[in-house]
C-alpha cells in the first residue's frame, strides 16, 4: 500500500509527456530600470595579486617571427596620434603665468593677460595680476611668479587667483580631457575649482617647493571652463604671496593609429615615428587584455562609425621588467 501511494505522487509529480512548457522570457537588461543599460560581464578572477595585471609575455625575448596576441594587429604597422595636439579651440587656451598670447614671457610689473585675482580678504581688492620679478630662481624663459599688489605688501589671508575662461575644440570630448602643470605657490594651496566646484586638490608645500598638480580626465563637463586656486598667505603682517604655473599641460588620451602594412611583422622600411603591431603587443598587452579580446573585442573607449579606440589593461607599472 505504502509502494503504490507512493508511485502515484511521484507519477504526480513528474511532467506529462503530453504537457507543453511554458515559454519563460529571459531577460537581457535590468529588470528595475526604464533606460537601456550596456551589457556587462563580472569576471571573478582570482585573489591571487596581481592575477589580470601583469605583463603577457613578461619573461619572452621579443622576435618577430613569433606573433603576439593582443590589442593592436601584428600585421600592421602604426602612428602614434599626440593627445596634446588641438585640444583647445584657438587661443582660447590654458597659459603658464607670466606670458603674453603668444607664450612669450613678460617684462617685469607687466599685467598678466591670463591670470586674475578674484577674490582677497580685507586690505586687498581683486584685480589683474602683476609679475613680481624675473629675478627668482624659480621662473624660467616661459615662467614666473605673479602677485597681488605691491610685491612684499599684500595682507594675509586667502586669495583666489583664476585663468581666464578656456574652451576645448570642437570634437574633444570635455571628459576625456585632463591637465598638467608645475605649481609654486605662496604660501599653500587651500583648494583647485573647476567653474567654482572643489576638486579636493591642495597642497601645503611652501613657495620654494614645486609640486605637480594633475587634473584627471572626466573632471570637466562643458566645452568652456575656468580654473581657481585659493591660496593662503600666511603671517601676522603684509608679506610676500603669489604663484608660478610652469609647464600647463592640457591632453586626451593618446592613442596609436594604423597607417601601413608590417614586412614580416616589422616596420624597419616604413618611414620614421611607425611602431609594430607586433612589436607593441609584445611591451604592452596585459595577462587580461586577450580575455577582453576574447569576450568582447576589447574594451572600446571609443566606438562610433568614424572611429573605434581600444584601451588596454590598466597597469601600476610595478612589474615590467628592468
Amino acid at each position: 500500500m505504502i509502494r503504490s501511494i507512493t508511485t502515484i505522487l511521484m507519477a504526480a509529480l513528474l511532467p506529462s509527456p503530453l504537457m507543453a512548457a511554458d515559454a519563460t522570457p529571459l531577460a537581457d537588461q535590468p529588470i528595475f530600470t526604464t533606460s537601456g543599460v550596456p551589457a556587462n560581464v563580472a569576471l571573478a578572477l582570482s585573489v591571487e595579486f596581481p592575477t589580470a595585471e601583469v605583463l603577457a609575455y613578461y619573461n619572452d625575448t621579443y622576435s618577430p617571427t613569433n606573433e603576439y596576441v593582443g590589442n593592436w594587429d601584428p600585421d600592421k604597422c602604426y602612428q602614434y596620434v599626440d593627445g596634446t595636439a588641438n585640444v583647445f579651440s584657438g587661443n582660447n587656451k590654458l597659459f603658464n603665468t607670466a606670458v603674453d598670447d603668444n607664450g612669450q614671457k613678460l617684462s617685469p610689473g607687466d599685467n598678466d593677460p591670463h591670470w586674475s585675482v578674484t577674490n582677497a580678504p580685507a586690505g586687498g581688492s581683486p584685480g589683474q595680476m602683476k609679475k613680481v620679478s624675473t629675478t627668482t630662481a624659480y621662473g624660467d624663459d616661459d615662467s614666473e611668479y605673479l602677485g597681488f599688489g605691491t610685491a612684499g605688501n599684500v595682507p594675509p589671508g586667502k586669495y583666489t587667483y583664476t585663468s581666464d575662461a578656456f574652451t576645448f575644440a570642437a570634437g574633444v570630448d570635455p571628459e576625456d580631457v585632463s591637465v598638467a602643470f608645475e605649481l609654486f605657490t605662496d604660501d599653500a594651496l587651500v583648494s583647485l575649482s573647476i567653474n567654482g566646484v572643489v576638486t579636493g586638490i591642495s597642497s601645503s608645500s611652501r613657495w620654494n617647493d614645486s609640486k605637480w598638480v594633475k587634473i584627471p580626465a572626466g573632471s570637466f563637463t562643458q566645452q568652456t571652463n575656468t580654473i581657481s586656486l585659493e591660496i593662503e598667505n600666511w603671517g601676522q603682517s603684509n608679506n610676500y604671496s603669489g604663484l608660478l604655473i610652469d609647464e600647463m599641460t592640457a591632453y586626451t588620451s593618446g592613442y596609436f593609429q594604423p597607417v601601413a602594412t608590417a614586412t614580416n611583422r616589422t616596420c624597419s622600411t616604413q618611414a620614421t615615428a611607425r611602431w609594430s603591431g607586433n612589436f607593441l603587443n609584445h611591451i604592452l598587452t596585459h595577462t587580461i587584455d586577450p580575455l577582453k579580446i576574447a569576450l568582447a573585442g576589447g574594451y572600446r573607449s571609443v566606438d562610433t562609425a568614424s572611429q573605434t579606440i581600444l584601451d588596454k589593461g590598466w597597469s601600476t607599472m610595478q612589474y615590467y621588467p628592468d
